[in-house]
């Protein structure tokens, strides 16, 4: 029910830097969660800020959310084990979604999320004098998106050793995910694109 803090120093042969994540699952103790993420490397940095209401629970009727992430950051093009340039990234992105249910109803749970999605994507190499069209490539989106999600409620009641022995529910039912996003160039993006996704799963206990 508290709030997270995590720092962290990150060093090896690749990137130098510090980590900071603050995040609550219960702000104001309600059941909103947010984080802030920041990451400062002599590559590049990171900033990201995340707040909403997830589906909590197999009969939870809404959830809403807004994200945004804001990177810069260099990756290295490697020959025969040797950097030879970098390549630079940026991406700006977003998402803003609310989400509804009718609840648990014979042993599922069906949500429909409805939302838009923002990506604005450029990369280019970093030590080109001569930036020509084929070294550089952008990415923009500005895609309202749907999504259908089924929960089966299945659960395994454990106890969490690490946790002094407290019991928890682990969900083992089946989640199925299926999204269809469409960017049109007349809001902004820079071709028409149309997304489909899909996913099904479960969750694995391993001892």
């Amino acid at each position: 029910l508290g709030v997270q803090v995590e720092f962290k120093t990150v060093k090896n042969l690749d990137r130098q830097g510090q980590q900071f994540e603050l995040s609550t699952k219960h702000l104001f103790n309600t059941r909103v969660q947010s984080s802030v993420y920041i990451e400062n490397n002599d590559d590049g940095d990171v900033r990201a800020f995340a707040i909403g209401q997830p589906f909590y629970a197999l009969d939870t009727r809404k959830s809403w959310g807004l994200e945004v992430s804001d990177i810069s950051e260099q990756i290295g093009v490697y020959q025969f084990g040797e950097r030879v340039r970098d390549t630079q990234r940026m991406q700006a992105a977003g998402a803003l979604f609310y989400g509804i249910s009718s609840g648990l109803k014979a042993g599922r749970s069906h949500r429909v999320t409805f939302g838009l999605l923002y990506e604005d994507q450029d990369v280019f190499l970093a030590g080109a004098t001569n930036l020509e069209a084929d070294e550089i490539r952008t990415r923009k989106l500005v895609a309202p998106f749907v999504q259908w999600s089924s929960v089966s409620d299945q659960f395994l009641n454990a106890r969490n050793f690490d946790l002094i022995g407290f019991t928890e529910d682990i969900e083992t039912g089946l989640v199925h995910n299926l999204r269809f996003a469409i960017s049109p160039a007349a809001l902004g993006g820079d071709q028409d694109r149309f997304q489909v996704s899909a996913s099904a799963g479960m969750a694995v206990l391993a001892s």
